[in-house]
């Protein structure tokens, strides 16, 4: 590992071989993702991201390289590999590698199950129109991704730290500034906009809006140009930096939830660590129009992951107590927010979700002559019999032991 940090250049050859070993090794698949142009290198040919995220959809593709990197910068963020869930329910985590202060690549692995397998995929409002054209066009594809393998928690522990130190032997020494978290608030404190060049944000997102790439790359060619023409780098800096926050903003006022934190303050890392003009126009012309495109795309992605995560937790503990705070408190949303979005995705309140669950986990017990009677509410999250009773007789029309009775028929 010693050897690869002393490198001074990166190599991508070399991390894609080792992505392959860790595949192999761990029999999942593993990826790596190139910052710069933020494309998915996949050394298992044939698999399910090569046929769900590469050869089919480029809209499917560009939802993949969101959620793949968002998943980075959460692992930089909190110093260690991060999982989380991509648009279809599969489980992945990623580690990035840091080079100079500012992840230059990643390793993505995936994609598995958490604790038990799924009969069938959620259907989630935030799953886009080409996921469900895809699925409905490769049938094959469902099938294989309800294959996908099943890991308990222990596993995937294990699994997120060897690929934190896999990430690790590419990287250098130099981390992640957490000073840049402070860059909005001097920015707000200290800029002028008279000193600054004049770009407008509002052209930028006025041509992504009307999806006319020929205007946006000749926005963003203008704005490179400005800064190219500007002598005072820091003004270029601070017009740079406003064009970032507007962008936050945006993600901000449509859904009312900071998804783009991370990815616009890593933004901003980049822009303050800029030494010359030349890196800046590199930097607009290489990540503007994708962290426009990112804006668009996080919350809806940012939501999918909330639900299946809370899914995924109801799942596990439905045979506990917990309440729609603690579900909300575990996916880091307000209950208020959460709930919301429960509803919309899941076409149900998230009160009626979890009792359906229970009654139909309950169905599963009643046909089990082993189980006593007597046992089952408590087996399937319920306090009382007498109210476990009276639920099922309004989900069913019969008591649980009427239903036992015909089931034993």
């Amino acid at each position: 590992m010693e050897h690869m940090n002393r490198k001074s250049q990166f190599n991508p050859e070399e991390a894609v071989a080792a992505a392959k070993d860790y595949a192999l090794a761990t029999g999942m698949e593993c990826l790596l993702l190139t910052a710069d142009d933020e494309e998915l290198l996949n050394p298992c040919a044939g698999q399910i991201h090569e046929k769900l995220c590469y050869s089919l959809n480029p809209e499917i593709a560009q939802c993949c390289r969101v959620i793949h990197f968002e998943g980075a910068l959460r692992a930089a963020g909190d110093g260690k590999a991060h999982s989380y869930f991509c648009p279809m329910g599969l489980m992945h985590w990623a580690a990035p590698i840091i080079r100079d202060g500012k992840i230059i690549a990643a390793f993505v692995a995936g994609h598995t199950f958490l604790n038990q397998p799924q009969n069938d995929l959620a259907k989630l409002k935030t799953l886009s129109s080409a996921h469900e054209e895809l699925l409905n066009q490769v049938p094959d594809l469902k099938k294989i991704l309800l294959r996908s393998p099943v890991i308990d928690g222990e596993r995937l522990n294990a699994m997120k730290k060897l690929l934190e130190r896999l990430a690790a032997s590419f990287s250098d020494d130099s981390g992640k500034d957490a000073a840049y978290r402070q860059i909005r608030e001097a920015f707000l404190r200290n800029a002028n906009p008279t000193e600054t060049p004049a770009f407008s944000p509002e052209k930028l997102f006025g041509c992504f809006d009307k999806k006319d790439s020929s205007d946006m790359k000749n926005a963003i060619k203008a704005i490179a140009a400005a800064i190219a023409e500007t002598k005072d780098i820091s003004a270029a800096k601070a017009s740079l930096t406003g064009i970032i926050l507007a962008v936050y903003d945006r993600a901000l006022d449509r859904d009312g939830q900071s998804f783009f934190e991370d990815r616009c303050l890593a933004a901003l890392n980049e822009i303050d660590r800029a030494e010359s003009s030349e890196e800046l126009c590199q930097w607009t012309e290489n990540h503007l129009k994708r962290l426009i495109e990112a804006g668009a795309l996080l919350p809806r992605l940012k939501n999918a992951n909330m639900i299946y995560s809370a899914l995924q937790y109801i799942n596990d503990h439905y045979s506990e107590k917990f309440s729609l705070q603690d579900i909300a408190d575990h996916v880091h949303f307000s209950a208020p927010y959460f709930s919301k979005v429960f509803k919309r995705e899941m076409e149900t309140t998230f009160s009626k979700y979890l009792t359906d669950l229970r009654i139909e986990k309950s169905k599963e017990l009643l046909k089990n002559s082993d189980v006593p009677l007597a046992d089952i509410p408590a087996l399937v999250g319920f306090e009382e019999q007498s109210y476990f009773t009276r639920v099922f007789r309004t989900n069913t029309g019969i008591s649980p032991g009427k239903y036992r009775e015909q089931k034993d028929i």
